[in-house]
């Protein structure tokens, strides 16, 4: 009997070093070039799992009474800086839609393509599109401004509604956005809709061959106040419906074959490598700017990434300020991704914020007020 025990301990002992170990790894990733070691940015991912995990061995060696906690809860704490951007502590809240005078409405949505371009699924029937839900969406919101990745517009109007024509119908009559891919019959991107005047605007392209992904900005005056909104597109793994089934027999453990895993695992280290450097241009794009900056986007990197800690340096996190939880943002592979951002100056407070459940893309929309400090 004592032997089984020992044996057992054993194994809690080397599942704990483990656990230790690896949470250790994720707490350097702000100090980490992650372009270059793309593994540990990687473990980053599980970062919530690792929490939970180390503090499920916590309670476990307390109820043992062995003093194997104490080391564990020094490690734990070791990660105080990634625990709080992980998590929102704060008590749920409803959001009010009835906006204030006062407040400026922002919402974050990557629409992938308003659910009208699906270029996986070979049969899509356009009469089963979500476009329309997501644009009574927006009307019920209201927001001031609109920040969208993967925008679509078709130019067979006979067959497709404009976008362009039904956003300026909700009184978005000011707009910038990019061109990201052209085929002659329609065009993607990623746009910023306003309600108020767009004075100035630029866009930083991070790949001047394919261009894949860019920054947005736009200058906007609110109510004799000037604003600069920047939105963005990091770059994406590109994951396909196959790569998903890859993802989530790894999970299983059902793996029948390398090279589905191995696909995964070579377009996340590209993502990595990419991303690490649109952060440092993204981070100089708020840097220099003269005005108080709102910047959104579809990061496709976590909170514990390197990523976010680059560009979301002396900004505020709406989530973190008004949400609670984990705030998931993307629908599919785990529960605890958070990819999409609504990042404020230290100018503005962070009146509320929401993430809208929602299933008419495969990212759910943010939606936030702020208001100038006074």
């Amino acid at each position: 009997m004592k032997r089984g025990w020992k044996f057992f301990k054993g194994l809690l002992v080397f599942g704990n070093v483990i656990v230790l170990l690896a949470y250790l790894a994720t707490s350097l990733i702000p100090y980490v070039n992650t372009g270059e070691h793309w593994i540990v940015a990687f473990m980053g991912l599980g970062f919530p799992i690792l929490f939970f995990a180390l503090l499920a061995f916590i309670f476990l060696w307390v109820i043992l009474k062995s003093k194997l906690w104490i080391l564990s809860l020094v490690i734990l704490l070791l990660g105080f800086q990634q625990i709080k951007v992980a998590f929102a502590f704060n008590w749920p809240q409803k959001f009010i839609t009835e906006k204030s005078d006062s407040a400026i409405r922002i919402m974050q949505w990557n629409v992938k393509g308003w659910d009208d371009y699906n270029p996986e699924e070979e049969d899509f029937d356009l009469s089963h599109s979500q476009r329309d839900n997501m644009m009574k969406l927006i009307k019920k919101y209201n927001p001031d401004v609109l920040c969208v990745q993967e925008f679509y517009e078709n130019l067979d109007q006979k067959k497709y509604v404009s976008n362009y024509k039904t956003l300026t119908s909700m009184g978005y009559i000011y707009r910038v956005s990019s061109v990201d891919f052209f085929d002659n019959t329609f065009y993607t991107g990623i746009a910023i809709f306003s309600k108020y005047p767009i004075i100035d605007s630029s866009e930083i392209v991070f790949n001047k061959e394919s261009k894949s992904q860019s920054i947005l900005s736009a200058d906007i005056e609110i109510n004799g106040k000037i604003i600069r909104t920047i939105t963005t597109h990091l770059q994406s793994v590109k994951f396909k419906p196959k790569d998903y089934k890859s993802l989530s027999e790894l999970k299983r453990g059902k793996t029948k074959s390398i090279s589905g895993p191995k696909t995964v695992l070579s377009k996340l280290k590209y993502g990595y490598e990419k991303r690490y450097q649109q952060a440092e241009l993204s981070k100089q794009e708020i840097d220099s700017s003269p005005y108080p900056v709102i910047f959104t986007g579809d990061f496709n990197d976590v909170p514990n990434s390197n990523t976010y800690f680059k560009i979301s340096k002396n900004m505020q996190d709406a989530f973190l300020k008004k949400g609670t939880f984990i705030g998931r943002t993307f629908r599919f592979i785990s529960p605890t991704l958070r990819i999409d951002y609504i990042l404020a100056s230290p100018a503005f407070s962070i009146k509320q914020f929401e993430v809208i459940h929602v299933p008419y893309s495969d990212h759910f929309p943010l939606i936030s007020d702020v208001e100038f400090k006074k």
